[in-house]
């Protein structure tokens, strides 16, 4: 024994010359590594000492844009091609400073960043957790940061703010603004416009979870959809993503204001954070704004401000201005009130190993060389690829069920009492993994895996707009957010039967085959009902060893069984929902266009006026973002402010025009 070890050891000894030439390759990756830090050190604070906050701001302007989100960009640059000269002020950073915006895979990364607000906000209804909103504090706004979907409400969405006492904002009263902005790659048709400065396109690396998803969709009722911005969003489909010709992002800052930087009747100042409206009586004649610096400058303008920062942004320097229920300035008694945003609950499935891209590390070096030379790669995923709309009707059957299945008789009987739309995307890049769930307000106690796929619910509830719902306050300049979320639990038990049909899907070929049906569970949950033992099973050592077993041990059967039947019920679901819901991260409603109840019977005049999205009560102010909707929509907000962006611009040169 003692000679085999030995033989063992001198085998595997190195040479003096071999010990020499590791020890100079090891030297050589690790100056290479070095030299990679410093140069983009040096580039970055070249960036930074060079940036667009030393942008000289002089002078007085036509108009004053605040916020260079989706729709501030885009009311920008339609004035600036008409040779108006205007200022942009950004509270943000560059977005050029961070490299990685332009990188789908990296999107989950910039979340709760110094280019992230970080707005907070708790609810009573879900156990009093302190819930984090993602909206971007950076050139290109949320659209530099997000998941770059771009995504119209439907057809019924958008009507039914006609029910509401909204006129002109139909469907058909919209599209032509979203047609605008949109440049489709894939599309050339009534329904999309090719030319736009917008370019849209379907994901340049798509997961193989998401067509597996489609397959197993249609089997239990859902109807395939290849465009979900048709007028009908119903089915699943592949999700369109506002993404240029090599598959790098396309924020609305890269699309509408980078083109236009340099044009002698622009300018553009990022690190501006506007802290009120100046007013001559009741007319808006300019803004007074800090630099990163702190120090206090005025800015005026001889047509408009416009405001685009954003539910809470917006409100916010609206009541540091005197426009509020007291009315130091303007009486508004809308102004902060019935902020609302969606929730999206994750449910989580465990994927046998190379089917997500969690089964490589999408932001290792290697990619990133890869798709320096080919063009392609994992580093162009984007967290997600796929989306699916159930829209609820009438008849109490969702409009995504085909009439092939209905008239089969295999529509599950919970479904049938769904009155809320649910939006589904389905993310396979794994960007979840890597989620700080502390910070994010979810509860430790959700088990994770490597390697995974998993569906974001999300429930729209259009109850009318009113004053008792969310609300925007300040005290001197710090603000806070109360958003409503829900009116109550029965909010969120519409959404169980959501999650059973997922659960369906899960267990469909062909995507059931990829698939080990470990879902991820809330430990402390489950505990609570005695189900301690199963859990060990599934979730402990023993379980670890199995990952990619396609055929479980009958006591993992017997264990899995128990836990799917404990999480099927009503009571842990809602459950669920309470402890790991996040935002949606669309927040609304805050300069509502439609008028707010306050009681039965009593009402609020609305905010803005709809047919010019100018505030109630004073001159020369627009508002140009999503605080203008009454309620939120289950599509994300990118596409919607443009058209919001594309409309108040084309209201002004009308007006001016005339």
């Amino acid at each position: 024994m003692g000679g085999s070890y030995s033989s063992f050891f001198e085998s595997t000894a190195l040479t003096e010359k071999q010990q020499y030439e590791r020890d100079m390759q090891d030297y050589m990756i690790y100056g290479m590594a070095a030299v990679v830090v410093l140069f983009w050190s040096l580039r970055w604070a070249w960036k930074r000492y060079t940036g667009l906050h030393k942008t000289t701001v002089h002078g007085s302007y036509d108009y004053i844009v605040v916020g260079s989100g989706a729709s501030g960009c885009v009311v920008a640059h339609r004035l600036v091609k008409e040779g108006k000269k205007v200022l942009l002020l950004e509270a943000g950073q560059d977005d050029n400073l961070h490299d990685m915006s332009y990188y789908g895979s990296y999107t989950n990364s910039l979340a709760h960043t110094a280019i992230d607000w970080c707005h907070t906000s708790t609810s009573s209804l879900l156990k009093d957790r302190k819930l984090i909103g993602i909206n971007g504090k950076v050139f290109g706004g949320s659209g530099s940061i997000n998941e770059s979907i771009y995504q119209r409400p439907s057809k019924h969405e958008l009507d039914s703010l006609q029910k509401i006492g909204v006129k002109g904002w139909s469907y058909a009263d919209c599209l032509p603004f979203f047609l605008k902005s949109e440049g489709s790659s894939v599309f050339d048709d009534k329904n999309h416009n090719i030319s736009g400065p917008l370019r849209t396109s379907f994901t340049p690396m798509r997961s193989p979870i998401g067509k597996l998803a489609a397959d197993s969709a249609s089997d239990v009722g859902v109807l395939k959809n290849l465009d979900s911005n048709k007028p009908d969003t119903n089915g699943i489909s592949p999700a369109q993503l506002a993404v240029d010709k090599k598959g790098m992002r396309c924020s609305p800052a890269t699309a509408f204001i980078r083109p236009i930087l340099g044009t002698k009747n622009f300018t553009l100042r990022t690190e501006a954070t506007v802290q009120a409206i100046k007013w001559n009586g009741t007319k808006a004649v300019g803004v007074t704004w800090t630099d990163r610096s702190g120090r206090e400058n005025q800015t005026a303008c001889t047509e408009e401000v416009i405001l685009c920062a954003g539910a809470v942004g917006t409100a916010a320097i609206l009541l540091r201005s005197g426009v509020s229920e007291k009315g130091e300035v303007v009486e508004n008694k809308g102004v902060g009130k019935n902020l609302r945003d969606l929730l999206q609950v994750p449910i989580i499935y465990q994927t046998r190993n190379g089917v997500s891209f969690d089964s490589c590390n999408i932001h290792s070096l290697m990619h990133h060389l890869a798709y320096k030379l080919s063009g392609h790669g994992p580093v162009l995923s984007f967290p997600v690829d796929t989306l699916m709309y159930l829209n609820a009707k009438v008849n109490g059957l969702t409009g995504s069920w085909s009439s092939k299945v209905i008239e089969a008789g295999k529509v599950a009987e919970e479904m049938k009492n769904v009155q809320h739309d649910h939006c589904v995307g389905i993310a396979s890049s794994g960007g979840f993994q890597r989620f700080d769930f502390q910070r994010r307000g979810i509860s430790m106690n959700l088990a994770r895996f490597n390697e995974a796929m998993q569906f974001n619910v999300t429930g729209a509830q259009r109850y009318p707009p009113s004053a008792l719902h969310g609300e925007v306050s300040v005290d001197g300049k710090e603000i806070k957010v109360d958003c409503c979320y829900l009116r109550n639990d029965d909010d969120l038990k519409q959404t169980v039967p959501v999650v059973r049909l997922l659960r369906r899907m899960a267990n469909t070929d062909p995507l059931k085959r990829v698939l080990t049906q470990r879902e991820a569970v809330d430990v402390e949950l489950l505990k609570k009902t005695s189900m301690t033992d199963a859990v060990d099973l599934m979730y402990g050592r023993r379980a670890i060893a199995r990952l990619n077993s396609r055929e479980m041990p009958e006591d993992d059967l017997k264990g899995l069984k128990a836990i799917q039947d404990e999480i099927d019920t009503e009571e842990y679901l809602v459950d669920y929902m309470k402890s790991h819901a996040q935002p949606f991260n669309n927040p609304v409603g805050t300069c509502s266009m439609a008028p707010l109840v306050v009681t039965e019977g009593k009402t609020l005049t609305s905010v803005v006026d709809p047919m010019d999205l100018t505030l109630r009560g004073a001159k020369s102010l627009r508002i140009a973002d999503s605080s203008i909707l009454p309620f939120p929509f289950t599509a994300p907000g990118t596409a919607t402010e443009l058209m919001i962006g594309e409309r108040v611009a084309s209201m002004i040169l009308k007006q001016k025009n005339n």
